[in-house]
């Protein structure tokens, strides 16, 4: 699945999407809300170079294989409540401007490092 260089105007609803093959939504603006949540990622799920203007949310979503959000920005809240990760998160160079729920994290490797995020407020 590919949608790179994405622009959204409003709410972008993927809520409940199961993807067998890398997804990827480099380069996305989305100006509304992002709704990830119970996504299953089996393979690959980038979230590189995105602008999301209001919250990010992954609440219950599964990812199997590598999970990243590298040189981001994330202008309201990110919400990773109850993700299951077979991997580390990247999230390098990733800026989020409003609060990040990492409550119930579940991980196969490593829990995300948070000391990567860039906070600004």
């Amino acid at each position: 699945f590919q949608a790179m260089n994405l622009e959204v105007g409003g709410t972008l609803n993927m809520q409940q999407s199961d993807f067998f093959e890398d997804a990827q939504w480099g380069n996305a603006e989305v100006f509304g809300y992002w709704d990830a949540s119970l996504c299953f990622f089996r393979k690959g799920a980038f979230f590189n170079y995105t602008n999301c203007h209001k919250t990010l949310d992954f609440t219950d979503a599964s990812f199997y294989h590598r999970f990243e959000i590298l040189s981001s920005t994330i202008e309201g809240s990110l919400n990773l409540t109850n993700v299951w990760m077979q991997k580390s998160l990247l999230w390098n160079d990733t800026t989020v401007n409003g609060p990040i729920s990492l409550e119930g994290v579940k991980t196969g490797l490593k829990q995300p490092d948070i000391t990567e995020l860039k906070k600004t407020k």
